[in-house]
């Protein structure tokens, strides 16, 4: 089994004017940060991936000549950081938050990439749905 990797939370930006004391604080979007792919390139074969359905959003790359899928998740949104998996197994996130727990299923099916999703939100309800369509390639 591989060494656990630790993620925090968010990627934040911040810009103010110390002299003031007012200060913004801007969450960057984690998909800029992507591995690019197997040997330090991206494929002319390249996918992209930007979809959202309720709590979930995705975004990420399909390599079909690499047959890797790379994708940014958040639920809720918390980033859980990029995963990467075979256009074969698929990817299967366990989700055990302070707040949110269940799994996210991404898989692939005659060219289409899907997503199963059952999380469950402590504070208040609950997100299940089968075979989600993300795209077609």
């Amino acid at each position: 089994m591989a060494a656990p990797t630790y993620f925090s939370g968010a990627v934040v930006k911040i810009d103010g004017n110390i002299a003031r004391g007012h200060y913004k604080v801007h969450q960057e979007p984690i998909h800029h940060f992507f591995p690019t792919g197997r040997h330090g390139h991206r494929s002319e074969n390249k996918v992209e991936i930007d979809f959202s359905i309720g709590p979930v959003s995705v975004q990420g790359y399909i390599d079909i000549a690499a047959q890797e899928l790379v994708i940014s998740v958040s639920v809720a949104g918390i980033p859980f950081g990029t995963f990467t998996g075979s256009l074969k197994t698929g990817i299967t996130i366990d989700i055990n938050l302070l707040l949110i727990r269940g799994t996210l299923r991404f898989y692939v099916k005659d060219s289409t990439l899907y997503l199963d999703v059952n999380v469950k939100f402590i504070w208040d309800g609950e997100f299940i749905k089968d075979e989600i369509p993300i795209i077609h390639f």
